[in-house]
């Protein structure tokens, strides 16, 4: 019995062995070891020691060995991406990482744009002429001291991978540490694999899952699409993936806040959470959690459970490059995300517009279900806005929310022929009020949830005598 039993221990170690590749490394700023900085081969776990140096039995089936970017450090990212990770080669031992010390703020600033989603030499254009000078445009509005990064969410590429070295050119020109996500057009069509899938998105920009942290809050990204070729795929978190963020979660302070950023969304109206979902909420039940997402060509910023709030963001790219504007009127653009300690506001950045555009109002008449009504567009409402209206000056309260179709879209669509999938999609960020018959003007005025209120739009209803 006892022989039995050392016969399996040693089968179990010798197994344990053959399935493993040990590695060392170590993590460096100039000439100085970081301590305590977390690696990982995206299953298994180690942390640094004092002089930086760190030992990691490696999965076979792992492919690169990476780091948790901490706070006051970054990866060299002039390539257009941070390369924080370093390929396996089982004829390499040693891996040297070499970050940048920043230097630790309080302040940072997260930009998330979503759905790049090139397919043509005049769409890439379009970016790199309208985008990429807006973006510059926002980064250079915040003092030269503050940590700006960005996140791409997935559909970097409309499954025309000869883009993606020219979207890292482009990013690289915005000098920040812009991190990508996958999605479901960057994975290769013709394999029918989902891991398999990935490796030109892989070639460029590394490994599919992982974590950095911006200040007291981790951002995590994930891949939430599994693909199964031809353009299929199924949206849902890995148990693989599921596990690993349990073991991340051991490294971090208790309550930490946490971003997770994947392309699609964990919610959908019509069909709940994701698979994988309710599991991963589990396991962050103890840290508040906010969700960033694409995918949609939507925009919206929902509590999908207590405490944890999704936003799923319209796509810089709207309706693939062919308007100005996304299916459900959201104006192309991105999400800026201020963080502050523990704390994060955000707001909807426009496209080629001030950062104080957050609203568009409709004349009467306009809308044809709504003949006697003005109309108020507010793309990045949420339950916690306020929508008020004035009448020649007198308050009048809050608007009427109701479900609708973005006019200035429908117009562009009667224009032209589209194809099915970019069709209008009503949304739920429209606000309606009546003036009287003898109303001369009408003014608008729209408050965030963090008390900012937006300049005042007005719509001239009979002129001046």
């Amino acid at each position: 019995m006892n022989l039995t039993i050392c016969l399996s221990a040693a089968f179990l170690i010798l197994s344990h062995a053959a399935f493993c590749m040990p590695i060392r490394g170590q993590v460096k700023a100039g000439n100085k070891g970081l301590s305590h900085v977390v690696i990982t081969d995206g299953i298994n776990f180690t942390q640094t020691d004092t002089k930086g140096n760190f030992l990691l039995d490696t999965d076979q089936e792992a492919r690169f060995v990476y780091l948790l970017t901490p706070d006051g450090y970054v990866a060299d990212y002039r390539s257009g991406t941070p390369e924080f990770y370093l390929p396996l080669d089982p004829e390499k031992e040693d891996y040297i990482f070499q970050l940048t010390e920043t230097g630790k703020r309080s302040h940072h600033i997260l930009l998330a744009i979503a759905d790049v989603q090139t397919k043509t030499d005049e769409q890439f254009q379009r970016f790199q002429t309208q985008s990429i000078p807006d973006l510059q445009e926002m980064i250079a509005s915040y003092p030269p001291a503050t940590p700006v990064t960005g996140i791409s969410l997935g559909d970097i590429v409309w499954d025309h991978f000869e883009h993606f070295p020219v979207y890292k050119k482009e990013m690289a020109r915005l000098k920040i540490p812009f991190y990508p996500v996958i999605g479901n057009h960057d994975h290769d069509k013709e394999i029918l694999s989902d891991k398999a899938s990935a490796h030109t998105y892989e070639k460029y920009f590394g490994p599919a899952y992982y974590a950095f942290q911006l200040g007291k809050v981790y951002c995590i990204v994930l891949d939430n699409i599994l693909y199964e070729g031809n353009k299929k795929y199924t949206e849902a978190l890995t148990e693989e993936q599921i596990q690993w963020v349990g073991q991340l979660l051991k490294y971090l302070p208790e309550n930490a806040p946490i971003l997770i950023a994947t392309h699609s969304p964990f919610y959908y109206a019509d069909r709940g959470i994701i698979p994988g979902g309710e599991e991963l909420f589990g396991i962050l039940k103890n840290h508040p959690v906010s969700l960033i997402s694409g995918h949609t060509h939507l925009n919206s910023n929902h509590e999908i459970k207590p405490g944890i709030i999704e936003h799923n963001i319209g796509a810089i790219c709207g309706t693939w490059w062919t308007a100005d504007e996304n299916r459900d009127g959201t104006p192309n653009g991105y999400d800026v995300f201020e963080i502050t300690g523990s704390e994060i506001e955000w707001f909807y950045k426009s496209v080629g517009h001030e950062r104080n555009w957050q609203f568009k109002v409709f004349p009467r008449g306009t809308v044809k279900e709504k003949p006697n009504s003005v109309i108020a567009k507010v793309w990045n409402w949420d339950k916690k806005w306020q929508v008020k209206w004035y009448e020649d000056g007198a308050a009048k309260g809050a608007m009427q929310r109701f479900n609708g179709y973005d006019p200035d879209y429908l117009e562009y669509v009667g224009r032209l022929k589209t194809e099915k999938y970019t069709q209008p999609q009503e949304s739920f960020f429209y606000f309606e009020a009546t003036p009287s018959e003898k109303a001369r003007e009408i003014e608008i005025e729209v408050t965030d949830r963090f008390g900012h209120i937006f300049p005042r739009q007005k719509v001239v209803l009979l002129p001046d005598k």
